[in-house]
């Protein structure tokens, strides 16, 4: 049986993948930078973008420049976490369906990526932050260069 601490521990782990994702829909990036630890690995691999680690602020400039595209809507759908915690560090395999909308050239244009991401945490003093990244997707219908800003 889980002690109240662990439980704790999952439930902000879990709202911290959530937050996520909604700092992601919402374009709030002093929410989005809020959420990662000072450093992390990030793997985008999967999309041409080489895995590094990166800074709190290099990362969140990335991704507010890559969702910079005039119009765009998005909504992330987060499913099926599994986490796992080991003292002051957890990992986390979560299911995301991500749908995004753009309207450009006067045609409406479609991305939809189901993709699963396998994060990493680590706790501070301010709470569980993320400290890695990693996008694995299963699928994708659109083309991503009519939705995103390289």
């Amino acid at each position: 049986m889980k002690t109240l601490k662990e439980l704790s521990n999952l439930n902000e782990i879990q709202e911290l993948r959530y937050k996520f994702a909604k700092a992601l829909d919402n374009q709030d990036w002093d929410l989005f930078q809020s959420l990662l630890n000072d450093t992390l690995d990030i793997d985008y691999s999967n999309f041409g973008i080489p895995q590094a680690e990166m800074t709190s602020q290099g990362y969140t400039a990335m991704m507010k420049h890559s969702f910079s595209t005039d119009g765009l809507q998005t909504e992330h759908f987060v499913t099926n976490m599994l986490i796992d915690i080991q003292d002051k560090t957890a990992t986390a395999e979560v299911n995301v369906l991500a749908r995004h909308i753009v309207n450009k050239d006067g045609n409406e244009h479609t991305l939809d990526v189901n993709a699963y991401y396998k994060d990493g945490f680590v706790e501070t003093e301010d709470g569980w932050k993320f400290n890695a990244v990693k996008i694995n997707p299963r699928w994708i219908t659109g083309d991503p260069s009519k939705i995103f800003t390289f």
